[in-house]
Formats: structure tokens, C-alpha cells, sequence
């Protein structure tokens, strides 16, 4: 009897053993629990000092309390993860007097806070009556903070100074170094500030640059603080044209592929990370060059991290080729829209057996974003048909060969536009 309880439990031991071995070896889910702001590593999560974090990791998530996932390679293996991230610490602030100008909708309280210890995000509130505002005094009011998860600040008393504001905002504005075909965000080229509390408006008349052509260039900008004053400050910004080589290229895309790509994928695989990668790390504008898919990747991925649909068209197509994957490029027909698109074919097959997809991760807008990675001919035509025949992927069929039948990207929203 006791042998036969000694095999038993001998035998479950052996299980869970290859149990636990084969579930690291597929790359199943690791789980963890932290506090918000808590610093993680992949060693955390798998115990192997040498693994990374795949490229859909986000490091800020530790700071927003949810149930985050992502992936880390691991000895060769990705394995998919996932992160509790809770927040059960009431923030705490260090708050300044601050002036508010008479006449103005009152400031919101975060206006008050000077630094915090919350790494979520917050709301403030005013606790009780407020003054009644009669001089040009101090006064002292009481405020509360509450994060993203409900938690409590105390009530702080806080000082605020009503006054006449009369003062235009200041305006900090930088020169501009940029290359041909980037985009830029102005707001973070310039630094606003007021002598009163309220939120600042800044507009930008950058009609006068042209993206697509050196030369140097004047934008103007104005801000508007909240009683209405204005102050307008102007840069010069200098469009250059860099020399990206074949070797500057892939040496960015080789770095990027020893994080994101594995020995063990597959060409569809490949793809899907390519995909999530190239449409995780560019922000669409309206703007680039177009004609040296090698620039435009470069200027995109590593550069700007910016672009349009020619930009994505075009960093994939350098992880494509660096990989190996077949791949034909596509541009819209002209005269159906006023604008072009650009996308891919790619072969997930072998060159004796092709297996054909399109393959598109341009940013979409709102309403039509569902995922462009490797889909049919069929799922093309029906996305066409869900935009109510705006033409977006509209192409000559004669030029390119057929696409497999078989649906491997399920989008729901086309089912009822399939034929």
C-alpha cells in the first residue's frame, strides 16, 4: 500500500515537473501583481537575467492600475505576460500659492499642486464653500485629490490670490532643426508660462513650411491666457536633407529585430511583430517623402517617429527585406480619390509554394480601425465596401497574384461585406 501511495505520488510529482517545463517551453502566460510605480524587469518575471522585453511592452504601464499584457523573450522563446498593477496609495502633494485672475471661471485645483508622489492619473477637487472673493487678498481655500483608482488625498488648505491679470503669457520659442519629410509637434517646441493660473492656448501658423523641400522656414506662434492677453513669438525652422546609406538603415533594423523577432517564427509570425512594432512606434501626420522607401523608413522608425501611410508602407518593407520576406508593394489607382495609399503584399509561404496576404498598418482612423495584417483579397474588397466605397484599397488585381482564401486575420466588421 505504501509503494502504491509512493508511485502516486512520485508519479504527479514527475507531471507537474514536465507539466511546468512544457508550459515554459510554449511560452504560456507568467502573471505578477505590483503597486503602481513599482520598477520591473523581465529577470522579475521569468528568473532569466538575460531576457528583454518584447516591443509591445510599455513601460509606463507600471503606473496605471489595470491588467496590462506583453511579451518577453526569453532563451530564444516568447512568452506572453501579463501584469496586475494596483493602486492602493492615497496620493500626496506639496502645493503653491497660486494667482487667479478675476473674472475667469475658477482654476482647476491640480493648478495648486507644485510636485506629488502620484504616478496615475488624478482629479482635484474644492472641499466646502468657497470665499467670497471682495479684495485683492489672499485667501485660503481647501482642496482634495482623488487618483484613477478612488484613492484619497487629505484635504490640504491651499492660498489663492485673486488679481487683475493684464499680463500677457511668455512665450519660449526654439529654433528648429528637422529632415525632409518629418513631422513636428509644436507644442513641445516651445515653453508657455502666465503670471496667473489658467489653462494657456497656443496656436501655430506653420502654413509657410514646407516639409518636402529644404530651405529655411518661419512659423509663428500665439498664446492666450485665460482674461484673454495674447503674446506671439516666431522660430526659424531649417528642413534638411539626410544621407540615410543601406548600412545606417539596417543597422537600426537589425537592433530592433534581435528584440521583436525569434529563431522560432514563422514568416506569419514575423509579420504580425513587424506589424505590431512599425504601427506601435510611428505617430500618424498627414506628411512625407515618398520615392526612397529607405529614407522614409529611417526617417520614421528612427528619426522623427512620424509618417504617413508611405511610412509605415515603408518600414515594413525594411524589416521585410532584411528578413527575407517576399513582398510586392501597391499604391491606389489614381483619379478614384484625391489622395494615394500605399500598402504590401507579402508571401508567408516558400518561393516554390507562395502564400499570399496584403499587409497594411497605416494608423486608421476612429471609425474604420480594425487591423490591415495579412488579410484576403475577399477581406480587402469587403473593407472597401465597409468604407462606403471611398476606394482605400482600390488596385490593379492584374498585376499582383491572388491572395490565399483562407482568412487567418477574423475582423467581425467585415463578415456582413464578404462575398
Amino acid at each position: 500500500m505504501h509503494r502504491l501511495v509512493y508511485r502516486y505520488i512520485s508519479a504527479s510529482l514527475v507531471f507537474c515537473l514536465i507539466l511546468s517545463l512544457c508550459l515554459l517551453l510554449c511560452g504560456c502566460a507568467e502573471t505578477m501583481t505590483i503597486e503602481a510605480g513599482q520598477r520591473i524587469t523581465p529577470y522579475d518575471l521569468t528568473g532569466d537575467s538575460a531576457a528583454t522585453f518584447g516591443a509591445d511592452f510599455d513601460p509606463d504601464c507600471i503606473n496605471h492600475a489595470g491588467t496590462h499584457s506583453f511579451s518577453v523573450i526569453s532563451q530564444g522563446k516568447t512568452i506572453k505576460c501579463k501584469l496586475t498593477v494596483k493602486d492602493t496609495v492615497a496620493p500626496a502633494m506639496q502645493l503653491k500659492k497660486i494667482y487667479w485672475a478675476v473674472g475667469t471661471s475658477m482654476p482647476d485645483p491640480k493648478y495648486f499642486v507644485q510636485s506629488t508622489t502620484e504616478v496615475d492619473s488624478y482629479t482635484g477637487q474644492y472641499v466646502g464653500d468657497l470665499p467670497d472673493f471682495t479684495s485683492y487678498a489672499d485667501y485660503n481655500v481647501k482642496v482634495q485629490y482623488t487618483d484613477a483608482s478612488g484613492n484619497k488625498s487629505p484635504v490640504y488648505d491651499a492660498v489663492i490670490a485673486p488679481c487683475k491679470d493684464t499680463e500677457p503669457p511668455i512665450i519660449v520659442a526654439r529654433n528648429i532643426e528637422c529632415n525632409v519629410g518629418e513631422g513636428i509637434v509644436w507644442r513641445n517646441q516651445v515653453e508657455l508660462s502666465d503670471n496667473c493660473a489658467g489653462e494657456i492656448t497656443l496656436s501655430v501658423d506653420s502654413s509657410g513650411v514646407d516639409f518636402n523641400r529644404e530651405g529655411s522656414y518661419t512659423v509663428y506662434y500665439t498664446a492666450t491666457d485665460a482674461s484673454g492677453n495674447s503674446a506671439k513669438a516666431q522660430a526659424t525652422v531649417l528642413v534638411v536633407t539626410m544621407n540615410v546609406t543601406d548600412e545606417m538603415l539596417y543597422a537600426e533594423i537589425d537592433k530592433v529585430i534581435a528584440r521583436i523577432i525569434t529563431p522560432d517564427m514563422n514568416k506569419e509570425e514575423q509579420c504580425r511583430a513587424i506589424y505590431d512594432y512599425v504601427q506601435g512606434n510611428i505617430a500618424y501626420v498627414n506628411t512625407s517623402t515618398k520615392g526612397d522607401w529607405k529614407y522614409a523608413a529611417y526617417m520614421a522608425l528612427f528619426s522623427s517617429g512620424t509618417g504617413d501611410c508611405y511610412s509605415y508602407f515603408a518600414a515594413s518593407k525594411a524589416f521585410f527585406e532584411r528578413l527575407g520576406i517576399e513582398n510586392l508593394d501597391i499604391q491606389r489607382l489614381p483619379g478614384y480619390t484625391e489622395n494615394t495609399h500605399f500598402w504590401s503584399l507579402v508571401n508567408v509561404g516558400s518561393k516554390e509554394s507562395p502564400v499570399w496576404y496584403h499587409y497594411d498598418c497605416t494608423r486608421l482612423t476612429d471609425a474604420y480601425d480594425v487591423s490591415g495584417c495579412l488579410l484576403t483579397d475577399a477581406q480587402v474588397k469587403a473593407y472597401d465596401a465597409w468604407r462606403a466605397g471611398d476606394y482605400f484599397r482600390i488596385y490593379d488585381t492584374t498585376k499582383y497574384p491572388a491572395t490565399s482564401a483562407r482568412i487567418i486575420t477574423p475582423i467581425p466588421e467585415l463578415d456582413p461585406y464578404l462575398k
